[in-house]
């Protein structure tokens, strides 16, 4: 580990100041919250305070940091709508690889040719390196700047700081419980005591990690440290047999798939195939097919012994662009049977999931051929976009939103014979709009009203078992940084519910749709023991 400190200005001070504040703003309205309107406030705040730390640092390429900043941004502001918890953690996922990836290209501590695969293991190795081998790099040059006379003060704070937490840990519930004055205000200011004490304490473990990072990023001229690179010392001659015989097994699949594959474009269904049987088909193949071509891709790309101008091989290229085009023909046949399977049956959220992950795999082996064409194609870079502008296609826009009303709408229109209110139910919040539309419209459809009924406790502690009973007082969420868009719309489709149904009682309804309600759940388990593509569809 190196030893190497560095010295410690009044506005690294205040870096980790504003970086302590942000975290604990996230944690405590972000993560504590449930990653709803109080994460973008803090996604803001987080971004906001590195950008003004590490503001001295001449960026080399502002273009590309621009945008990923805006990414980033767009992203975190995609918390105050979606509700669906797996779009969430993978939309986190991401913005924590933004995030390095931003930091990194500001501070200039990566030497990597810009917009290469190199660059990317150069931003993963410096954002690594940072957090964990440079853990303890602020406070030895805290430390070391106190031994030199500088920044005394700062380490006395420090050390006063960190005696105290621990302390306070203890005090501060034993003064909550024993006061009902003290207690009652603390819970006025925090609501929770134990709960600002456990966002102090997330605060405290992440806070050293964070600051790691933008502190060497700041201080440290991590570019010289070099980056590992694959050698390019295959023979050509082997790489070219391997891709060969991949190549003529991919062009007698082709040939043995023609008619099958022209079915699939023009949306007919092949002989002894259902629609979901078509769809399903060779999807799970098609992405393990892709990753695998990926690799062969990449490793022959970095591999092969280059020619004396630095070029890959004109017999390996061709071969390579061919496993491009083979691979876009090979995602568009499969992306052509689902769109032939949501027109029959309509959306679902692994549908639409599916659907955008093969279309950005289609975009991104296009962008790979297209780097065999032009060498000079900055295609990292172009990933790393393409990535981010699928990320907010999924966040920004609630897909279950989208569900929900593209399968009422097209139910409506007659272009699909029936709508599964089950399904529309397993949307949470984001399908109680088209739930009380179809109650509205059909007050004896008992099952919409049981989705409906569910559903509603995710908005009112007693759901609306008894409209007559309603209250405001009974929301389930107050603060507002644990609301999001798609929650209000769910609110107000149910407060419009319980206006025009003053008179609603659950029991009683159920009573009066009893033989319906038999036969509802007798369906219901029926198609969920029997019926494969139901299952699917969940």
């Amino acid at each position: 580990m190196n030893k190497k400190t560095y010295p410690v200005l009044k506005t690294d001070f205040i870096g980790f100041i504003l970086t302590v504040i942000s975290i604990f703003v996230t944690v405590r309205l972000g993560i504590f919250n449930g990653f709803n309107f109080g994460f973008t406030i803090a996604g803001f705040a987080l971004i906001a305070t590195s950008l003004i730390y590490l503001s001295s640092k001449e960026c080399k390429d502002k273009a590309f940091c621009t945008l990923l900043t805006i990414g980033a941004l767009v992203l975190c502001c995609s918390y105050s709508v979606i509700s669906d918890g797996t779009i969430k953690f993978i939309t986190f996922l991401y913005l924590v690889f933004i995030y390095a990836t931003l930091f990194v290209t500001i501070s200039g501590n990566t030497n990597a040719q810009s917009g290469t695969y190199s660059y990317v293991l150069n931003t993963v190795q410096k954002s690594v390196y940072s957090v964990f081998d440079n853990f303890m790099l602020p406070f030895r040059s805290v430390k070391q700047s106190a031994k030199g006379g500088k920044s005394k003060n700062v380490l006395y704070l420090l050390i006063g700081l960190g005696i105290s937490f621990p302390i306070l840990c203890v005090i501060l519930p034993l003064l909550t419980t024993s006061d009902l004055a003290f207690g009652n205000m603390i819970s006025n200011l925090f609501e929770d005591a134990f709960v600002l004490i456990g966002a102090i304490i997330l605060t405290v473990i992440i806070t050293p990690f964070i600051f790691a990072f933008l502190f060497s990023m700041k201080k440290k001229d991590l570019a010289e440290t070099d980056v590992k690179t694959i050698p390019d010392k295959v023979s050509k001659i082997i790489l070219n047999t391997i891709l060969s015989a991949t190549a003529v097994v991919y062009i007698a699949y082709l040939v043995s798939q023609l008619a099958y594959i022209t079915k699939a474009f023009a949306f007919l269904l092949p002989d002894n195939y259902s629609a979901a049987e078509f769809a399903r088909s060779g999807f799970f193949q098609m992405g393990v097919i892709a990753f695998i071509n990926f690799v062969i891709l990449f490793l022959c790309a970095t591999l092969v012994k280059k020619t004396e101008s630095k070029k890959i091989p004109a017999s390996t290229k061709s071969l390579l662009i061919f496993l491009c085009i083979f691979t876009v023909f090979y995602i568009s046949t499969a992306f052509v049977k689902m769109m032939k399977y949501i027109s029959l049956y309509g959306l679902t959220r692994l549908r639409v999931l599916t659907s955008v992950f093969m279309l950005m795999l289609a975009v991104i082996f296009i962008i790979i051929l297209l780097r065999l064409i032009f060498t000079r194609l900055k295609y990292i870079k172009a990933i790393i976009l393409v990535c981010t502008i699928t990320m907010i296609s999924v966040s920004v826009v609630d897909i279950n939103t989208v569900i929900a009303n593209y399968n009422y709408d097209a139910y409506k229109s007659g272009k699909i014979s029936n709508i599964d209110v089950e399904q529309i139910g397993s949307l949470g919040v984001s399908g109680l709009p088209v739930l009380v539309k179809l109650c509205e419209e059909n007050y004896d459809n008992v099952g919409a009203m049981e989705e409906l009924h569910y559903n509603s406790y995710d908005v009112y502690e007693e759901g609306i078992y008894k409209t007559a009973d309603w209250k405001k007082e009974n929301l389930n969420k107050t603060s507002i940084f644990e609301k999001n868009f798609v929650w209000v719309q769910g609110k107000n489709a149910l407060d419009r519910f319980i206006k025009a149904n003053p008179d609603f009682d659950y029991d009683d309804y159920v009573s009066k749709h009893s033989e319906e309600f038999a036969d509802y759940n007798a369906e219901y388990y029926e198609k969920y023991e029997d019926d494969e593509d139901v299952i699917y569809v969940r």
